[in-house]
């Protein structure tokens, strides 16, 4: 077995993030740690604000795909129109804090977990696969526990699935919007 070890790069201050967490749970030591994701950035790259930037734009960037890949696939006879409105997404003058601004990696990254818990929740109903549905779910909470705004994907992932399921599911998808709604 081999084993590579190599330095971190930006964008992946999450990653090792998680790993002390691990470490810190492992030696019962959870309470005390108070490491978070942009001390472990300043600590593996410096004040330098290329790296915080370039974790900003990775994490829009992830977003403005599943974004596209969302649109086009709720406009499916209409691809043109679902690229269209994600290039206004993604380039609107509105969305530049969330690119720019080291406090809103939580947008970035709850946006990018609800947009994946759509494209799940899509296949989910194309395919009637409850490991689908179950790895939707995840990804809303996920979202969730990222920015409390991510309460939203609640309503919004049953609500996209609506639109692409057959007729006999959409009673099963009101009662989880409903559920949703009530739960937020």
């Amino acid at each position: 077995m081999s084993l590579l070890i190599r330095r971190a790069r930006p964008g992946e201050a999450g990653l090792v993030l998680s790993f002390v967490r691990e470490l810190a749970e492992y030696e019962k030591l959870l309470d005390e740690m108070e490491a978070t994701e942009a001390d472990i950035d300043a600590a593996l790259f410096g004040a330098n604000p290329i790296a915080w930037h370039a974790t900003n734009l990775l994490l829009h960037g992830l977003a403005a795909g599943l974004a596209t890949a969302v649109l086009v696939r709720l406009l499916a006879p209409r691809r043109e129109a679902g690229i269209l409105a994600a290039c206004v997404l993604v380039f609107h003058p509105g969305t530049s804090e969330v690119a720019s601004w080291i406090m809103a990696r939580g947008d970035s990254l709850s946006a990018s977990l609800g947009l994946l818990a759509v494209l799940l929740a899509l296949n989910a109903v194309e395919r009637a696969n409850l490991w689908l549905i179950a790895a939707s779910a995840i990804a809303v909470l996920a979202s969730l526990l990222a920015k409390e705004t991510g309460a939203a994907w609640l309503v919004i992932v049953p609500a996209c699935a609506w639109f692409g399921a057959p007729a006999p599911m959409r009673r099963a998808l009101l009662l989880a919007m409903l559920l949703a709604m009530r739960l937020a």
